[in-house]
């Protein structure tokens, strides 16, 4: 059995960004697997010091609203980053509680 190892076009602009920027592993590109390593990249948050946890959150947040920007026009990201932004802090700040009430920080 022949495998196909052809690039197959992104469907979505996200994807086309994501490809563009070489974040997808050539596996991926080549139409096989999954890439979890995005997803489960970083292990579970331990904070020394209060300075350490704002700094993980922010470098978090300029990750996600890189993320949406790529998938947007520019007239788009204008129109939409203040609410984008605003959602990426109170969900990661709700996952942050949800992992503090586990004890997991």
């Amino acid at each position: 059995m022949k495998l196909d190892r052809s690039i197959s076009k992104p469907k979505h602009q996200c994807e086309a960004a994501m490809y563009a920027s070489g974040k997808r592993s050539a596996r991926l590109r080549a139409g096989g697997g999954v890439d979890t390593s995005e997803k489960h990249s970083q292990p579970t948050p331990r904070f020394a010091t209060p300075q350490a946890l704002a700094h993980w959150f922010e470098d978090r947040i300029a990750r996600e609203l890189e993320r949406a920007r790529a998938c947007m026009t520019d007239a788009e990201w204008t129109e939409h980053c203040t609410w984008i932004e605003a959602n990426a802090r109170a969900s990661l700040l709700d996952a942050l509680r949800a992992h503090a009430d586990r004890g997991a920080l």
